[in-house]
C-alpha cells in the first residue's frame, strides 16, 4: 500500500497533505474482503458496481481537484480491478 501511495505522489496529483502512510491506511482499511461483502453481498451490489465505488471514493479521496473534466479515473489514469485487490496506475493521459 505503501508502493501505490508512492506511486500516486510521483504523479504530482496526490494532494499535499496526505502522508503516504495515511493513504495507505485508507487504502488498506477499505480494501479488504469484510468491506467487498458487506456492500456485494450485504446490500447487493455487483462487484462492477464496487469498483466504481472504490475507484470514485479514492480520486475524490486522494487526488487534487483540478475541474470536473480532469477530475476523474479515467482522466488521472487510476484505475481499480473488481476484485478490490488491484490498483493501477496509467502513464498515459
Amino acid at each position: 500500500m505503501l508502493e501505490l501511495a508512492a506511486d500516486l505522489r510521483n504523479t504530482g496529483e496526490l494532494r499535499p497533505e496526505l502522508t503516504n502512510q495515511y493513504v495507505a491506511d485508507i487504502v488498506w482499511a477499505n480494501a479488504g474482503f469484510e468491506h467487498f461483502t458487506l456492500l456485494v453481498s450485504g446490500r447487493h451490489w455487483t462487484p462492477e458496481h464496487f469498483g466504481d465505488y472504490l475507484q470514485q471514493l479514492r480520486t475524490r479521496m486522494f487526488l487534487i481537484r483540478t475541474g470536473d473534466a480532469a477530475y476523474s479515473a479515467v482522466s488521472t489514469g487510476l484505475s481499480h480491478s473488481a476484485n478490490a485487490s488491484r490498483w493501477s496506475i496509467s502513464s498515459t493521459r
